[in-house]
């Protein structure tokens, strides 16, 4: 005879088979999931929470502010501080106050890249061809050479370190950087998009140029903000060129150091220097005989400088190689206030000249031709860049393919 649910419960002698107490199990199972329930439900408003938590706290902000330094600040700082340049803030914080971690999680997932690449780079003759040929051994390796012709340059293959190169740093730097100046604007290259008839921009963008390593030229332009910013900052007679020398009395000691240390710590492959932007200023003391104009003001005591007495280039290529960061080098190519363009009667300013299309803004000429290229022969054989980086265009008589077949 069958014992009763509550027979068997009192004995504590369950029955096999279709005796199970399913009764019991359920409400166990029931209390199981209730508990699991609630202890999700206890998690999802923790993590909630701390959204919410950071989000105000500034943390998660798609939008972050620059912040403003002067030129003097960005170069000197104290030892035990991060290099202080124009980089973005976090909420309210400076970047120098991001938390260790975020840059540790950087730097390691670029290391991480960075070593699994080096493996593979290291594997199989082809690998070893082009590393030793990168660190300069000719004599192991058989270099292919290349003839100064699209055909032969089209023929070059990117470099295995810049595949996997997912960081890069472009620095802008030179005498612009002194008074670091460039009013807001949505102004876009093709022309005005203001609505208010007063807005100051009503020129176009040339006259309300938003990039301050333009300062040079738009200073010159009548009516311009940056014109009215620099007679109420500096005057009406103060030149340009008198810039320079804040800018190589700010960097008398500058080495590179700092900005290597910086960039390594976040995983940066490789770093790009600004060596002559449009103002035609060379951050090396250049052997090419420089030109001199009224509107710049350059030349120093001699009156025939526009080239940097330091070797600043020397110092950031040395710098960024004691790092591993492979070295890049700009060049404005397409443009040079020392020399007037096709569509302007002098070399400064320029503004509503049709630059882009089929007409270019590109100083015409052999001397124009011959000034770039001995610059550009300069950058290569003396200071061996990974990267080269022309800017804009190049004269029409330069010999760029010849450098481009040098260089590869």
């Amino acid at each position: 005879m069958f014992t009763s649910i509550e027979q068997r419960r009192r004995t504590n002698s369950p029955r096999p088979g279709p005796g199970i107490n399913l009764e019991a199990e359920m409400k166990k199972g029931k209390k199981r999931w209730d508990v699991r329930v609630f202890l999700m439900g206890v998690g999802c408003l923790l993590l909630l929470a701390a959204v919410l938590l950071s989000f105000f706290n500034g943390e998660t902000q798609s939008s972050s502010p620059v912040v403003q330094l002067s030129h003097a600040n960005s170069l000197k700082h104290a030892k035990d501080e991060v290099v202080n340049v124009s980089l973005p803030v976090v909420g309210s914080k400076p970047f120098s106050a991001v938390k260790k971690e975020a840059l540790e999680s950087l730097a390691r997932l670029n290391n991480e890249t960075r070593v699994d690449h080096d493996n593979k780079a290291s594997e199989g003759s082809e690998a070893k061809r082009e590393e030793a040929g990168q660190n300069g051994d000719a004599s192991s390796v058989g270099r292919q050479t290349f003839e100064a012709s699209p055909q032969s340059l089209q023929k070059h293959k990117v470099p295995r370190w810049f595949q996997n190169a997912k960081l890069g740093i472009f620095i802008h730097w030179g005498v612009y950087s002194v008074p670091a100046y460039a009013p807001l604007s949505r102004i876009t290259l093709g022309g005005d998009n203001s609505k208010k008839p007063a807005d100051p921009c009503k020129g176009g963008w040339f006259k309300c140029n938003p990039y301050a390593e333009w300062y040079g030229n738009t200073m010159h332009i009548r009516g311009s903000p940056t014109a009215r910013h620099h007679e109420e900052t500096y005057g009406r007679n103060f030149t340009y060129g008198q810039f320079m020398e804040q800018f190589e009395k700010d960097s008398a000691s500058w080495t590179g150091s700092e900005w290597a240390d910086l960039f390594s710590k976040v995983g940066a492959r490789y770093a790009v220097l600004t060596t002559k932007h449009h103002e035609g200023f060379c951050l090396w003391p250049t052997k090419v005989e420089t030109k001199t104009v009224k509107e710049l003001g350059f030349g120093g005591r001699g009156g025939t400088r526009s080239y940097s007495e330091r070797d600043l280039v020397g110092f950031f290529a040395s710098s960024m190689r004691s790092k591993g960061i492979k070295v890049g080098l700009y060049y404005s190519g397409g443009l040079d206030w020392h020399f007037k363009g096709p569509f302007s009667p002098t070399p400064l300013p320029h503004e509503g000249a049709p630059w882009f299309g089929s007409k270019t803004g590109i100083p015409d000429g052999k001397e124009y031709a011959q000034y770039a290229d001995a610059h550009w022969k300069e950058l290569i054989d003396k200071y061996h860049p990974d990267i080269l980086w022309n800017d804009i265009g190049y004269p029409q008589e330069g010999r760029w393919m010849d450098f481009a077949a040098d260089f590869y």
